[in-house]
């Protein structure tokens, strides 16, 4: 808290303003009152991007008008599970039973944290049951090749990203039949 000799003023009069700034530009400056007290020593600042890093400062103020900035301090978001879900999902049915998904990696904005993989959710199109999910660890593996598939069955494919913290929204299912059994005469 400020001092009591640098109230300058009655100390019911005496507030915080709090200014926060994203590092990377994006957005704009966010300034805001903290309720006021000369015994206020926190605050919680709502409303803030996950995993984003931010710079923050503090001023006092009191009834005759505001003082100096602080120094600015540097301050990073926690993490959260993503907000965005991988785009350019392909599926190529390669034989009978087995069909190669491929997708984009999600934009560094929807990540929110690291990605530590990829999960893929599958089965058969109109089936009333959960999907099936293959996870694949790393976030630079972008393809699966899926096997052991019914033949010349529609499969509704999708992909999510997650983090330590959750899994982000699945993408657009995406059908694709696997092959007929090639069959020789």
């Amino acid at each position: 808290p400020l001092p009591e000799s640098e109230y300058n003023s009655s100390p019911e009069t005496v507030g915080y303003r709090l200014r926060v700034w994203r590092t990377d530009g994006d957005g704009e400056d966010r300034t805001e009152d903290v309720k006021s007290g000369v015994r206020t020593t926190d605050t919680t600042i709502e409303g803030l991007s996950p995993w984003t890093h931010y710079q923050v400062q503090i001023q006092a103020f009191n009834s005759i008008g505001p003082g100096l900035w602080s120094q600015t301090v540097a301050a990073r978001t926690t993490e959260s599970a993503p907000s965005g879900s991988p785009a350019n999902v392909n599926a190529e049915a390669v034989s009978s039973s087995r069909i190669m998904l491929t997708w984009s990696s999600l934009p560094e904005a929807q990540r929110n944290g690291v990605i530590i993989g990829y999960k893929v959710l599958y089965q058969e199109n109109d089936s009333d049951g959960p999907p099936t999910v293959r996870v694949i660890e790393g976030d630079r593996n972008l393809t699966l090749l899926l096997g052991s598939l019914q033949k010349y069955t529609m499969y509704a494919l999708q992909v999510l990203a997650y983090t330590r913290i959750g899994d982000g929204p699945p993408s657009s299912p995406v059908l694709l039949r696997t092959k007929e059994d090639g069959t020789n005469y």
